[in-house]
């Protein structure tokens, strides 16, 4: 007696009770013929017969697979016993090896096989799934069961990933081990993005987008549904107004890769049409050091090693002999996270290209003075600072401003003035307290300069200027 399993293709009823079963087996692809002969005959086992026929008819109209039991007789192999095989997929994820993944969904597969699996049950339908971690790693493929009997569930699971897929989400799966090599998703969840990114890996960077096309590094391609990011860097903002320090600053040229359908995408192309700031948090590539690198020089589990090794080695010509040669390359980034900045990086606020207040911390150069009638070598000279001995003194800045009209609000102790470009401002009295308030409408590059009368190093200025309209 011998088994198969395998897929009704047919089942034909002929004479004399003959009943043909033509069974595809999964192993091979093979169409084999079975027979229940004399389904008419012997009324002692007529039951049995028809309870055959039945269990072949249902797993054909299902298309579910069934393991058959035969021997041979005199008009063919005949079917001894017949087993339905559900097409549900029964086999509960494990409770005690569960994993979490977080990431974005970088391909999606739904795939189907028609096989059985040791035991006799079904190979199940599934989708598999490729995540790049806030780590900037690689998964592994991740499985999930189309097949389970809970089929809204699924299809909901399904739907989500991809709506994930399709409008750069992160997603979370939490995993067990299944009846494949792959692990087998049994929760989805649209991630907020709240965890993965204190993990004090992940870098930003402020600068403007040069490029921006599915064209990576030396023309090669770039991964479907993956964008790259031609990206250079410029110095940072610190504090209100956005003030940029005066210091030494190189910019610094980045490949960024960015999911094409995210976000994040549509951010980057909106820097790169309307030519304004951007600010881009990502996941820089570490280099690997050599007694840890694998043997063939890439780390088979980093998506930025993958691209950066696929775009480095050129495809040789016909009889040319290639010789690579290492030359440095752009740092190469993941983007998790984009900031669009307005133009002239503060919609309300000016850009403060420089500031002197030098005559408010130091005061004059001269002269010093000392205390006592006569100078003393044990006597140090002060400056006005450390007497605080009354003196005008003067605040200038040089600042871009968008086109509107613009409010000064100044908190000062002693009597001043307010110019820009020159032109003295007038000034107006809070209802309350000693507040004043200048306007003026103004666009482009202008210097203001704020002279004030009888000041001391030890008060504070205070003055914030912001647009109204």
């Amino acid at each position: 007696m011998a088994t198969d399993r395998g897929f009704v293709r047919s089942i034909e009823v002929g004479r004399a009770g003959l009943v043909t079963v033509t069974v595809l087996h999964v192993d091979d692809g093979s169409l084999h013929p079975y027979v229940i002969e004399d389904i008419d005959g012997d009324p002692e086992r007529f039951n049995e017969r028809l309870s055959k026929l039945g269990v072949l008819r249902d797993a054909m109209n299902r298309a579910e697979p069934v393991e058959i039991e035969h021997s041979p007789g005199k008009a063919g192999e005949s079917i001894d016993r017949a087993l339905r095989v559900s097409r549900d997929d029964l086999n509960p994820v494990k409770a005690g090896a569960l994993q979490t993944y977080t990431g974005f969904i970088l391909s999606l597969e739904v795939c189907s096989a028609n096989a059985l699996l040791a035991g006799g049950t079904e190979f199940p339908d599934f989708a598999r799934l490729i995540l790049i971690s806030t780590d900037g790693a690689l998964s592994d493929w991740l499985a999930l069961s189309l097949q389970v009997p809970e089929r809204e569930v699924a299809a909901q699971q399904l739907e989500m990933l991809r709506q994930a897929q399709t409008e750069g989400l992160m997603v979370r799966l939490v995993c067990g081990q299944g009846p494949t090599t792959a692990d087998r998703i049994g929760v989805v969840a649209i991630d907020t993005g709240a965890t993965g990114f204190d993990d004090g890996k992940s870098v930003c960077i402020d600068g403007f987008v040069e490029s921006l096309g599915l064209l990576g590094p030396k023309g090669k391609v770039a991964m479907p549904g993956v964008a790259c990011v031609g990206f250079i860097s410029a110095p940072p903002f610190h504090g209100a107004g956005n003030v940029v320090e005066s210091v030494h600053f190189k910019p610094q040229n980045y490949q960024f890769y960015v999911l094409q359908h995210s976000v994040a995408f549509e951010l980057f192309e909106a820097g790169l049409r309307d030519n304004i700031r951007v600010r881009a948090m990502a996941l820089l590539d570490q280099p690997v050091a050599p007694d840890k690198a694998p043997a063939d020089g890439l780390n088979k589990g980093s998506f930025l090693r993958m691209m950066s090794d696929q775009n480095l080695k050129p495809l040789p010509k016909d009889g040319e002999v290639v010789v690579v040669v290492d030359q440095p390359q752009d740092p190469a980034g993941l983007v998790f996270g984009v900031e669009l900045l307005a133009p002239l990086s503060s919609a309300s606020r000016p850009v403060w290209i420089c500031i002197w207040r030098e005559s408010l911390d130091e005061g004059p150069e001269k002269p010093y003075c000392s205390q006592g009638a006569l100078p003393s070598n044990d006597l140090t000279p002060q400056t006005l600072r450390d007497l605080h001995i009354p003196y005008t003194a003067v605040w200038r800045g040089l600042a871009c401003f968008n086109s509107g009209v613009y409010q000064f609000e100044l908190d000062l102790p002693h009597p001043f003035k307010i110019a820009v470009d020159g032109r003295d401002l007038c000034l107006h009295a809070a209802k309350e307290g000693r507040l004043r308030f200048a306007h003026a409408c103004l666009h482009g590059c202008h210097e203001v300069t704020v002279t004030i009368e009888g000041w001391t190093c030890k008060d504070d200025f205070v003055m914030d200027v912001y647009r109204l309209r």
